[in-house]
């Protein structure tokens, strides 16, 4: 296709077809040189991202499956104990 990466003011990388690209490279060309001397970038930190352990993943994603099991298994541990209550 002949997409072209581009940096833009906000430091992220966007992919543009190459007539985009020479319009945006233009645009910032046609800029004083004394705002290129001045300008001041803004600095951002980049953000982590944080990581949980597998375990409370699955359980944040599996919790209604999860609660379901568990009731189901007291249901059936409860009928095996007391008997009397089908027969």
């Amino acid at each position: 296709m002949g997409f072209k990466p581009y940096l833009n003011e906000d430091g992220k990388v966007k992919w543009l077809r190459p007539d985009q690209h020479s319009l945006r490279i233009n645009a910032k060309l046609k800029r004083p040189f004394t705002v290129h001397l001045f300008s001041r970038k803004k600095v951002q930190f980049p953000r982590r991202r944080r990581h949980r352990p597998a375990l409370v993943k699955f359980v944040q994603r599996n919790w209604l499956f999860i609660i379901i099991v568990t009731i189901v298994i007291v249901a059936v541990v409860y009928i095996f104990r007391n008997p009397q209550l089908i027969f």
